[in-house]
């Protein structure tokens, strides 16, 4: 059973060298079935190497948006703690120093952990032949990611108001922390893409790979049972094939 992102790949392999085997033995190999003919073999082993490519270059795409997201929230509380500090340090009034205050709590209070969302659990699942369980915490997690940016740029708009406000450091300036808000929806933005396109990826490998009855894992079956039947060489040519073993998908 195919269950793991590894064990695809290494029926993948396994597909491909089934094919050049055959090729090999292209002068003999001549079944009457078209599904396993040889020209139709080469596009689907080149077919079957292009997905599983897609889904190892979409996942690192993946990974490195998770990356950045959470580079990025990192940031962001250190940019609204030292602003407020700032606010705190400046002539401004008790009262804009209370509000502050009062809206850094805000975005204290609410607490984002990285999980996975919605497409990426389907990902997942359908990664190892499951069916995907999305629980209620998923929904929950991606809210709050999006409330912190939210409660941050309440306090960007608030500082905007303070005539007070303005500092010397340029990363704390209103201007670099409305780029820097802008900066971070954008990676919010590519998380989603990128996840929505790994679990494509998988989906699409999936369908070449394994869906009944034109999946590579069937027509390497099909191809097999051929060859057995055939008794090439003494069966030398089905010994071959049994170093290419291409393991089921639930």
């Amino acid at each position: 059973m195919a269950n793991s992102e590894s064990g695809h790949i290494v029926n993948a392999n396994n597909i491909i060298e089934t094919v050049n085997a055959v090729g090999r033995h292209k002068a003999e190999y001549n079944p009457s079935n078209p599904a396993i003919k040889l020209e139709v073999l080469l596009p689907l082993g080149k077919a079957v190497k292009d997905a599983v490519d897609k889904v190892t270059q979409t996942k690192i795409a993946y990974t490195k948006a998770t990356a950045n997201r959470k580079n990025s929230y990192d940031q962001m509380a250190t940019l609204a703690k030292q602003a407020i500090h700032i606010l705190c340090s400046s002539e401004a009034t008790p009262d804009e120093i209370k509000q502050g205050k009062k809206l850094l709590a805000v975005f204290n209070s609410v607490r984002v952990k990285e999980l996975p969302d919605e497409e990426e659990l389907k990902a997942k699942a359908a990664a190892n032949g499951e069916e995907a369980k999305i629980p209620k915490s998923v929904s929950v997690s991606r809210q709050g990611f999006i409330n912190k940016l939210a409660h941050f740029r309440d306090i960007v708009a608030f500082l905007k108001t303070v005539t007070a406000y303005k500092p010397n450091e340029t990363d704390l300036t209103v201007e670099a922390l409305e780029t820097f808000a802008t900066s971070t929806d954008t990676l919010n933005s590519e998380k989603s893409r990128t996840t929505d396109a790994w679990s494509g990826a998988i989906q699409d490998r999936n369908k070449i790979m394994y869906m009944e009855p034109d999946g590579a894992y069937y027509i390497v079956n099909k191809i097999k049972e051929y060859v057995a039947g055939a008794k090439f060489k003494d069966g030398a040519f089905y010994k071959e094939l049994l170093k290419f073993p291409v393991r089921g998908y639930k």
